[in-house]
Formats: structure tokens, C-alpha cells, sequence
């Protein structure tokens, strides 16, 4: 089998991915470890909840500044059926601060597990 070409494959120096799961520091161009991905996982849990993605923008740079600058609304703001616990682990999964989000996958599924 041929290996797949063309768009979306990664390429030196440049970023690829979709701005409304990418995490702040890989929007920067940071360094990245697995706690980018435990934001994405917090993107993803936020729009399951509330129907929608954290942050709006009219354009891609518009979003990227967002995802850096701005805290993510409170869950349990947009939808009122959302628990506290479980408003609280997503905005600990998307944390600006890495070194403030869970520490691991299994740190995250353990406080998701703890929700009921």
C-alpha cells in the first residue's frame, strides 16, 4: 500500500491540526508532551457537555489568541446539567499551564471516574 499525500500530512515547521483541539503551547509552538493531548481530551469533553467548542472566533488567528489568552467558560455555565465535579476535571484538562492539568491519561481517568 502507497502511504497517504497530500494534505494533512506533517511537514517541517509547519502545524497541522484543528485550532479548536490544539493546545495553547502547541498553538505557540512550545515544546509539547501528553498533557497537549489531555487538553484536546477537555476540548473534546467540553463540546460533548455543551454542544459547542470553548471558543469562538471569526478567524483561525482570532481562535489561536483565544486558546492562549482566554480562560474556557465554565461548562456548567452553558449547560446548567452539567456537575460541578465534572465542569471542574474538564477545565483542569484545559489548564493553560500544562504543569497545572492532570499529570497523565490515567490521573484524568481517575478524576472523570470519581464524577459517578
Amino acid at each position: 500500500a502507497n502511504p497517504p499525500q497530500g494534505k494533512g500530512l506533517t511537514e517541517a515547521g509547519v502545524s497541522i491540526g484543528t485550532p479548536d483541539y490544539m493546545s495553547p503551547e502547541q498553538l505557540s509552538g512550545a515544546e509539547l508532551d501528553a498533557r497537549s493531548d489531555l487538553y484536546a481530551a477537555g476540548v473534546v469533553l467540553f463540546e460533548c457537555v455543551t454542544g459547542r467548542v470553548p471558543y469562538l472566533a471569526d478567524t483561525p488567528w482570532a481562535l489561536v489568541a483565544k486558546h492562549i489568552e482566554e480562560d474556557p467558560p465554565n461548562p456548567h455555565a452553558l449547560n446548567a446539567d452539567v456537575p460541578d465535579a465534572l465542569a471542574a476535571v474538564i477545565l483542569k484538562a484545559m489548564a493553560k499551564d500544562p504543569a497545572a492539568r492532570f499529570a497523565s491519561a490515567s490521573e484524568m481517568h481517575d478524576a472523570l471516574a470519581s464524577v459517578g
